[in-house]
């Protein structure tokens, strides 16, 4: 019996999470529904928070997790599978590293990387590992952007050549968090600092790294007046915070180039007043897809002339993921409408086949680094900036019918 039957048969695998704040705890609250999964041990700098996040899994009748707010006294834990970290976004890079060396399976929440060496780093450790890192990027797995990529398999949109996605969603509040880590980025920080939402799901339509790949980005960015503005008016006794000065600005767009011609726009705002949307479109010769409108326009004998938007419910009857369809007859539950289920199911099946995770180390560093990028081409006057090759050429000889990577990835045993 070979090493990948021994976790074939494995009823269980054992995560570590790293990190328990409010993200942290929705993941649990996925995790502990599912019967092969065992959180076996939680890290966190504050004991409050970990303590917290250890009472839903108590609660749940599940035996209470070790705990130790030092990460690398938990790495060599015997029978650990895997890393979940969801720690604050510029140290996600060097913990994933940490586990990868360690030995295992690394699932990384969502977030902008600090530096494109960092992003280099992780590569070259997963590949000498030969362990594989996964970004958690939930939104890959969502209904509609799961049934987008099915019709695109289909030919529904014919050649594709350009998409759009983004990140609009009023976050002002984040002034107020005990530990802004995340508004201290946009203080300190330019360019596009929350992109894989919208980003993730669309280099799977374009078979980015698959390929293709992305060539340069270029961004620009507005004047900073959102957060300030709602700091003096909500936050009138923080004198402290008063005092802040944003660098990032409240919008953000972004362009990317595509090795196979496409182009991707992306924007971002968090402070300002908007409703919240991923801006996700795709435009092909045949069709065109719109989030914010709801629907798609089709090209076809059956609607020619009509240039209107089709309901995209109208599409869930041919193109809904088999994944979806018995992921809502099942009756489990899970953040963000289902997603996080989707997402950790595919990392978990990936740990105990013991092969290649569905988003691999290419796309997390690929994702993570337009970030790097976006700011580099801001302080540049909004110049073109050019983005490394993490794969080293593999790009270019990987299967393109892999392109969208949708496959479903839900067991219902």
């Amino acid at each position: 019996m070979n090493r990948n039957d021994t976790y074939n048969m494995k009823r269980k695998i054992n995560v570590l999470l790293i990190g328990t704040a409010s993200r942290a705890q929705s993941l649990i609250r996925t995790m502990i529904q599912l019967p092969d999964v065992k959180i076996a041990a939680l890290c966190d700098l504050q004991k409050s928070r970990m303590e917290k996040a250890a009472k839903i899994i108590t609660d749940a009748g599940l035996p209470p997790p070790k705990m130790h707010t030092d990460y690398k006294q938990l790495l060599n834990m015997k029978g650990l599978d895997a890393v979940i970290v969801a720690t604050a976004w510029n140290s996600h890079i060097p913990i994933c590293i940490d586990a990868l060396n360690a030995g295992l399976y690394v699932g990384t929440e969502v977030g902008c990387a600090s530096s494109l060496e960092e992003c280099y780093d992780l590569v070259k450790t997963s590949e000498r590992t030969g362990k594989p890192c996964m970004m958690l990027e939930n939104c890959c797995y969502g209904k509609n952007e799961m049934l987008i990529g099915n019709m695109i398999r289909d030919g529904v949109f014919g050649d594709i050549v350009s998409a759009s996605c983004g990140y609009m969603h009023d976050l002002r509040v984040l002034a107020k968090q005990q530990y802004p880590y995340r508004l201290m980025q946009n203080v300190f920080r330019y360019g596009d600092l929350y992109l894989t939402h919208g980003l993730g799901p669309v280099c799977q339509w374009l078979g980015i790294n698959k390929n293709n790949r992305i060539l340069s980005v270029v961004s620009m960015s507005s004047a900073a007046r959102g957060f300030s503005s709602w700091i003096k008016e909500n936050m009138p006794e923080d004198q402290q915070r008063q005092k802040l000065h944003f660098n990032n600005g409240d919008m953000t767009e972004t362009m990317i180039r595509c090795a196979n011609g496409e182009m991707i726009t992306i924007t971002h705002t968090i402070s300002l007043p908007v409703p919240y949307s991923r801006r996700n479109g795709l435009f092909g010769t045949k069709a065109a897809y719109s989030e914010d409108c709801k629907g798609i326009c089709i090209d076809s004998p059956d609607h020619k002339g009509e240039h209107k938007w089709t309901p995209i419910e109208d599409f869930y009857a041919k193109y809904n993921d088999p994944a979806w369809e018995k992921f809502e007859k099942s009756g489990l539950q899970a953040d963000h409408g289902g997603m996080d289920y989707h997402v950790i199911r595919a990392f978990v099946d990936a740990v105990k086949k013991q092969t290649q995770t569905p988003i691999d180390v290419y796309d997390t560093a690929t994702w993570a680094a337009v970030s790097v990028l976006s700011e580099q081409s801001i302080i540049h006057g909004s110049s073109p900036v050019f983005m490394p090759d993490f794969t080293n050429g593999k790009w270019l000889s990987r299967d393109i019918n892999n392109r969208g990577n949708f496959k479903s990835p839900a067991k219902f045993d």
